[in-house]
């Protein structure tokens, strides 16, 4: 390792903790480059550089200071990325359940009356969200954005992005549990 990067984690760690920037500025472009191609996706990449040099520094006491430093950040960079797209897998699977969920309740073969009561359902449920929780679920489901496209538009980080469409998913099915409820109720 750089005798110059090893006194400055030797610096870090005695509690200077300004020094840690001259780390970050030195390998930043590095893990940028290990996460955009892989992560297709430029504000994706810096939320996951961002986070690698949190968890470093969260991990700088356990760094064995005679190692190479560059192998074992881009190791932690490595397991972000992979992460990331185990996330993405996750929530891409979500959103295909989700849509067959919703062609399932609204096919108009297997139950007319109930289709139209909960598409009337959604309807007023969506006119009832936030401005950005509407804005969230028309560009990821009706114009069908990835993650990514959809935080661009939003100007949130691809993690604020997939929180919000799982709060308003969770917010949009309560509301019309609770509309067919009262449907079923008036009849």
């Amino acid at each position: 390792m750089n005798d110059s990067i090893r006194e400055i984690i030797e610096k870090v760690l005695a509690g200077d903790l300004d020094q840690y920037r001259v780390i970050v500025r030195t390998f930043e472009a590095d893990v940028f480059r290990l996460a955009a191609p892989v992560l297709g996706s430029r504000s994706a990449a810096e939320d996951v550089t961002q986070d690698v040099f949190i968890a470093a520094y969260r991990r700088l006491d356990s760094f064995d200071l005679a190692e190479p430093f560059h192998p074992w950040l881009l190791g932690i960079a490595a397991n972000f990325v992979r992460n990331e797209l185990r996330r993405r897998s996750r929530e891409d699977r979500r959103m295909e359940l989700y849509s067959h969920y919703l062609d399932a309740m609204t096919s108009r073969e297997s139950s007319p009356d109930g289709a139209d009561a909960l598409s009337d359902a959604l309807a007023r449920c969506r006119e009832r969200l936030a401005k950005t929780a509407s804005a969230a679920i028309e560009g990821r489901y009706d114009e069908g954005l990835g993650l990514e496209a959809l935080a661009d538009r939003l100007q949130r980080s691809v993690t604020a992005t997939s929180q919000l469409l799982y709060r308003t998913r969770l917010s949009l099915r309560d509301c019309i549990e609770s509309q067919l409820a009262l449907a079923g109720g008036d009849s």
